[in-house]
């Protein structure tokens, strides 16, 4: 072969490589988001623009009923925004069948949110095979892989306990270790801390913080602890129906 070709061919091979490595995992464009009441309309958010880069943790802030939540349960596919676009590897949300979008939101995502959903009558360990064996897994490779992720946040000695027995905490963990099972790579955590004592949370929060550089797992944290909040690589905060980028080190509310 030609020299020159197959610098050539070298060249645009890494270059390919490259600008695939600087995509975002997720971008969001002029996301709009407004709910009916009455005659009138309250926007929740308009024309929202920011990114989400692989292996970076995000701290989502602003006062109550800014729309974190909303804008959590959009970027997680389980509500579609009034506008705009929600893409994914590059690949919009929107031209997603419902089937694609339940396998999306089974294998992609993890959700942690402030209230752990938990099925009471399920032991810990049962609780997060759930999603592996909603997604037809192999129940013993499911097993597996459970008992793995309740070793990591230090529930092991628990996974044959019901959820109803565990504390807070603890059930707060198995809801984490159940996020996690499937190796998704955007983790969305709604005030995951919120119904926990300051010890808990803040176990629960380093083990949640340590997922991007252990996993390249993207995490995006609503939250009202500035503790937790400044802890992240970035901070976006809802306001007034936009999101708005603050530096860590801005005092957060």
């Amino acid at each position: 072969m030609n020299p020159l070709l197959r610098i050539r061919r070298n060249h645009n091979t890494v270059s390919a490589v490259l600008n695939h490595m600087s995509l975002p995992l997720v971008r969001v464009e002029n996301l709009r988001k407004v709910f009916p009441s009455g005659s009138a309309e309250i926007v929740v958010l308009d024309r929202a623009n920011f990114e989400i880069h692989a292996g970076e943790s995000i701290a989502l802030v602003g006062e109550s009923g800014a729309g974190k939540t909303t804008l959590l349960y959009m970027l997680g596919a389980l509500d579609e925004p009034t506008s705009g676009e929600i893409y994914f590897d590059s690949k919009p949300l929107s031209k997603r069948s419902e089937k694609e979008l339940a396998t999306f939101r089974n294998g992609s995502i993890g959700y942690v949110w402030q209230n752990y959903h938990l099925l009471p009558e399920f032991s810990a360990i049962e609780n997060v095979m759930m999603p592996l064996l909603i997604a037809n897994h192999d129940r013993t490779a499911a097993e597996a892989a459970a008992l793995k992720w309740l070793a990591n946040v230090g529930l092991a000695d628990r996974a044959s306990h019901q959820a109803g027995e565990l504390s807070g905490g603890e059930q707060q963990r198995v809801a984490l270790a159940r996020s996690l099972v499937s190796s998704p790579r955007l983790l969305l955590a709604d005030e995951p801390t919120g119904n926990l004592d300051v010890h808990t949370a803040t176990g629960i929060m380093d083990t949640v913080l340590a997922l991007p550089a252990s996993h390249q797992l993207s995490v995006v944290v609503a939250t009202h602890n500035p503790a937790f909040s400044q802890r992240c690589d970035r901070i976006l905060r809802v306001q007034g129906g936009q999101v708005i980028e603050e530096k860590p080190g801005t005092e957060v509310q």
